[in-house]
């Protein structure tokens, strides 16, 4: 699979096994977080490590074995193997290696964690392997499990033994005296019945056969946290029929010698030592049992003796000499003896003196039974021991071992002794309770007796009371119940959390005082959890019907199954609200992510009423500067991205914290210059995601400085569409949260908002007294915050303001807000407009602790709207004072409106109004019509009436004759929107009456000359702009309304080349257009250019007509 494929890459970041990729070096390339929760290992402490830097020196050539079977061809490989943890412990790890198709990414690796696993594998090998038979069998007396020691002892199988009582009703068991053996004393129902263990119990068992086995037997209990008695017992036991064997057989040896005074081989280690002559015979298995063949070892007791270990030797020959004088009845011991290949086994030694008839000792006859198994479990059990009491001393938490009973302390740890102050002597002579200062409740949690965790009172040595988190779980350690008691210190816990419910506290306060409506819902339930003020006040619900919500109550959209919020972090831009009267409004809506509070996932979204701002929009696109500044202003970084990854824009904050300028990184790749390596598929795939999914998204990653640092940043990004849906670009605001992890972060970060922040805010206490001004509120009066302490509220408002200021009293009076429209003066006493909202922070009983006030500046709104309908006024005077006449056409081709002009002339001939201006064709083609004529009929008085400025010229016009014929020129336009679609058609006429008569060789000069100054007129005075330019391309006439456009005077255009107003950038462009224009067009041609430059460098949009004439 390739390493960029983008589900292979939600699977690799998201798993909980171990994805990393290494190189042809074995060095990590990339590794998911699974890393550092398995092993606690981070993505830095990895990168560029090898993987055998981590891996166990025992197992390292096996691991390079592996990955030279992957280099000969071999498409994968599996196997286990000891690896590293952050604590220094190796873990057993089950490896999955594959081989993958590039240098960079030469192999792939997924691990799991098996240590606990293996573990529980090692249990039960070692049990498997055991020469003791172990059967488990439970307080109902049915075996639930056996080894195969067992099955081999018993000569059962498991299934003849599983679901059966361990005691056949078809044996009979016997004591060593040959007496019968109780069934209510066997040692597993005594341990189920009383809960101690027992130990070396003998017992033979006369099978319906009637052949005899011997067994040594041990029984441990199992307890279970919630039962006071045993749920199941162990039973452990060993073959000991040989050693009975050999017993009874060294009693009738030492009672009849063998024949020839040699030792028969009957298949025991069996040896007989002539204590007169040192002379010794061994059996055949006891050579064997050391490595020699028969008769290899020489018939002397230094055959034995010198075999013997150096360290045992001493012990062994006191013990023979004891023995020889009476002081044992058998002379019983363990020691090593030497192997012929010279390593040593531990034997046990048992041997009785025989005597003459004089009583006098002349032979000593036993066995020697091999022990190194069993030897070899008896280590590992004291390793056991030893590693139970390295935990005790490496735990943290003061550990005691308790007599349940008695109270009394068994074993502390070193931690005890740090943590009470006393030393290990004094604590094991006090009682736990003695250690608490509520007795009582220690008392009750010891006789529980079970598992459980409370939070008491102790006392240290010097007088010291702490809070302390208790643990007790009971177990039974030797036959007896005690309890492993640990003891926590929490009082540096108890202080964050202290601290924290402060933090919540002033949070809380917050939440009640911001401005904006803020819901916190169940992210499961959609059920609402909390409401603040503002939220309350904006919909009309009370809090009380809030919290008996579910968040799509509050939607007006026809789909309710997304719910009125979103649950995941992001910010999206409209949705439909309604209110608790019926009014349906926009909002737009930003949440964060899910945290966990009482046992709940809660989401915080923060609301925001759009109605305004939609209503707006259109008319406030001059803000785009005021949005501007804010984001080069703002300390959170601000990024936009074209669809290739290269970087549109960039703000101040984010170019100074990574040390770059503005001119390095634009138009340069995002990914490449900010991204770590290892982080870029994970961001690539999210700029994937963003581009079909089209939805707000949320990510982390880290971003690399000039210098190399790196920052961790938190994006929201959105990917910002054309009106017919193509991606224009992503959007991504980034907030570094590299020391937000920090507990104090939250609220510097608050602050640097409220002091970076474009809108002016002022803090003021219940006396009216100012606590508190932003930067921004110091540059809209033009005063400091030590001149605005100074001022009363009537320095700062005029008289009509100060009205209203009685208006805000009362609403925060009543538990409301307000905000509104009011004028303010600067420091030099000019009034301008401001928008202006107040609100209040109260305390728990509703009382008013301060308010603060947020304003913004709205001269620049007052101003455009005066200029939108001053255009607006001045578009009406041309379009009706225009002696042409001008009629729209939608794209459907209905007439929808026309001029005064337009309306005189055509009112008693609208059959021919709708054949002259139909525009079907020019809809169907998309192609503009020229000089179209069509004529009317005319007759004196037909009622028509023309406005004052085409009075002028029917003056100046000859008589319509009766039933004379009006000629019209007709041009007609495609029209298109913004984003270039077809959305009607415009007609233009003019009336060429008047022209066609001059056409006549009956016209004089002076009617020629009237034309010609009704068309300057025309031309100077129309609003549209107009040039006439000659063959090369130089200015002949410009009117006022080009000029204009431009920003030139006309007499600075006549006699220029037609490039004056054009960028140079494009200058070849234009000539070149302009003579394949003069050359080949010979029809009118309509365009829609870009991007013309004022002469101030502004730029804007027109829409041209060129034709050529030809003079």
């Amino acid at each position: 699979m390739p390493v960029n494929n983008p589900r292979h890459s939600r699977f690799f970041w998201r798993s909980s096994a171990m994805f990393g990729i290494l190189d042809t070096q074995y060095q990590f390339k990339e590794v998911n977080s699974a890393w550092e929760s398995s092993l606690g290992l981070s993505t830095g402490q990895l990168l560029a490590k090898s993987f055998l830097y981590f891996v166990h020196p025992d197992d390292q050539p096996i691991t390079q074995y592996y990955f030279e079977q992957l280099t000969k061809g071999l498409p994968s490989v599996s196997f286990s193997i000891r690896f590293r943890h952050y604590n220094g412990i190796y873990r057993n790890l089950l490896w999955e290696i594959n081989g993958a198709a590039s240098a960079e990414y030469a192999y792939h690796v997924v691990g799991m964690d098996i240590t606990d696993r293996e573990q529980a594998m090692v249990a039960d090998e070692m049990i498997s392997v055991l020469q003791e038979g172990v059967v488990l069998q439970y307080a109902n007396g049915t075996i639930g499990a056996c080894n195969p020691s067992a099955e081999r002892i018993l000569a059962l199988s498991a299934d003849q033994m599983m679901g059966w009582t361990l005691i056949d009703p078809d044996w009979h068991l016997i004591r060593e005296d040959g007496s019968p053996f109780p069934t209510e004393t066997h040692p597993a129902i005594c341990t189920l019945r009383t809960g101690q263990s027992y130990a070396d119990v003998v017992i033979g068992i006369v099978k319906p056969d009637e052949s005899l086995i011997w067994i040594r037997i041990h029984s441990y209990p199992l307890w279970r946290d919630d039962v006071m008695t045993p749920y199941a017992v162990v039973i452990s036991f060993s073959d000991i029929t040989k050693y009975k064997e050999t017993e009874q057989a060294l009693r009738k040896t030492a009672d009849s010698p063998s024949e020839g005074g040699r030792i028969t081989d009957n298949n025991y280690d069996l040896w007989d030592w002539d204590l007169a002559t040192n002379e010794m015979h061994f059996s055949r298995r006891w050579e064997q049992m050391l490595g020699f063949e028969e008769h290899e070892l020489s018939a002397h007791v230094d055959s034995w003796h010198k075999r013997i270990h150096p360290e045992d030797y001493k012990r062994v020959m006191e013990e023979i000499q004891n023995h020889l004088e009476g002081t044992t009845q058998v002379c019983e011991n363990k020691h090593r003896l030497q192997h012929k290949e010279g390593r040593y086994r531990w034997i046990l030694s048992r041997a009785v003196m025989v005597r003459d008839p004089s009583g006098k000792a002349h032979r000593m006859v036993g066995t020697h039974i091999d022990i190194t198994d069993s030897r070899r479990i008896d280590d590992k059990l004291n390793e056991a021991e030893k590693k139970y009491q390295q935990l005790m001393e490496i735990q943290s938490d003061a550990i005691f071992m308790v007599d349940a009973q008695t109270f009394t302390i068994l074993d502390v740890n070193k931690a005890s002794t740090h943590l009470y102050g006393y030393s290990r002597n004094q604590l094991l002579k006090f009682k736990t309770v003695e250690l608490s200062v509520q007795p009582d409740k220690m008392v009750q949690l010891i006789k529980k007796g079970m598992k459980s965790t409370v939070m008491l009172y102790h006392k240290k040595q010097n007088g010291t009371v702490f809070p302390a988190e208790v643990t007790a779980n009971p177990f039974l350690y030797q036959g007896k119940q005690v309890l492993m008691v640990a003891v926590r210190d929490i009082s540096e816990r108890q202080k964050i959390e202290t601290a924290l419910w402060e933090n919540e506290s002033k949070y809380r306060q917050l939440f009640e005082a911001t401005s904006n409506p803020t819901v916190v819902f169940d992210a499961n339930s959609q059920h609402v959890f909390d409401v603040n003020q503002a939220a309350i006040d904006l919909y009309g619900y009370t809090k009380e019907e809030w919290l008996r919500m579910k968040t799509e109550e509050v939607s007006a959209e026809a789909v309710k199954k997304r719910g009125a919020f979103s649950a995941s972090k992001r910010v999206i831009p409209l949705r439909w609200h309604k209110k608790k009267d019926g009014t349906v409004f926009p909002i737009e809506m930003s949440t964060g992510n899910t945290y966990l509070f009482q046992g709940r996932s809660l989401v915080c979204a923060t609301l925001r009423d759009i109605t305004e701002r939609k209503a707006y929009e259109e008319a406030l696109r001059q803000e785009k500067d005021f949005i501007n500044s804010l984001v080069q202003t703002s300390p959170a970084f601000f990024v936009a991205l074209n669809p290739d990854g290269n970087i549109r824009m960039i703000n101040q904050s984010m170019l100074k914290a990574t040390e770059y300028s503005l001119e390095e990184v634009v138009n340069s790749n995002f990914l490449t210059t900010f991204i770590p390596k290892q982080e870029r598929l994970l961001v690539s795939t999210e700029f994937d995601t963003l581009i079909q999914s089209m939805q707000p998204s949320l990510m982390e990653c880290h971003l690399l400085t000039q210098s190399g640092n790196t920052l961790l940043v938190e994006w929201h990004s959105c990917a910002v569409v054309k009106g017919e849906g193509v991606l224009d670009y992503f959007f991504g605001v980034g907030i570094d949260v590299t020391e937000r992890r920090k507990a104090q972060g939250h609220l510097r970060l608050f602050k640097s908002i409220i002091e970076s922040s474009e809108e002016a805010i002022v803090v003021k206490n219940t006396e009216g007294q100012f606590v508190y001004v932003n930067p921004a509120y110091e540059r809209l009066l033009g005063r400091s915050f030590k001149e605005i302490k100074k001022l009363k509220v009537t320095d700062l408002y005029p008289s009509d303001s100060l009205e209203m200021e009685k208006e805000v009293k009362q609403a925060l009076a009543s538990g409301n807000s307000w905000q509104g429209e009011l004028e303010i003066f600067y420091k030099d006493r000019s009034v301008f407009p401001i928008w202006q909202r107040v609100d209040a922070v109260r305390d728990t009983s509703g009382k008013i602790l301060f308010n603060f006030t947020l304003m913004h500046d709205i001269s620049e709104r007052y101003r455009m709207w005066e200029t939108v309908r001053k255009q607006w006024q001045e578009y009406q005077v041309i379009f009706h004072k225009l002696p042409a006449m001008i009629w729209y056409r939608d794209h459907e081709n209905r007439l929808l409106r026309q001029n005064q002009h337009a309306e005189d002339i055509f009112k008693q001939h609208q059959k021919e109004l709708e054949d002259y201006t139909d525009c079907q064709e020019v809809l169907q083609s998309g192609c503009p019509q020229f000089g179209i004529l069509h004529c009317l009929k005319q007759t004196p008085g037909n009622g028509n009436t023309v406005d004052d400025s085409s009075k002028s010229s029917a003056q100046n016009a000859a008589p319509l004759e009766p039933a004379s014929l009006r000629w019209l020129q007709f041009d007609k336009m495609p029209y298109q929107d913004e984003q270039g679609n077809l959305s009607g058609a415009i007609v233009f006429a003019i009336d060429i009456t008047e022209y066609k008569a001059s056409s006549l060789p009956a016209n004089t000069s002076l009617e020629t000359e009237q034309h010609e100054a009704l068309l300057a007129s025309v031309f100077e005075t129309s609003k549209l702009g107009l040039c006439l330019t000659d063959d090369r391309g130089r200015f002949l006439k410009v009117n006022q309304a080009y000029a204009d456009l431009y920003g030139y005077r006309p007499e600075e255009l006549v006699g220029q080349p037609f490039t004056r107003v054009r960028p140079i950038t494009v200058h070849d462009e234009a000539v070149r257009e302009y003579y394949s224009l003069l050359t080949r067009q010979e029809e009118p041609v309509f365009v829609q250019r870009r991007k013309e430059q004022h002469r101030n460098g502004q730029l804007f949009d027109i829409q041209i007509m060129i034709n050529r004439v030809i003079l």
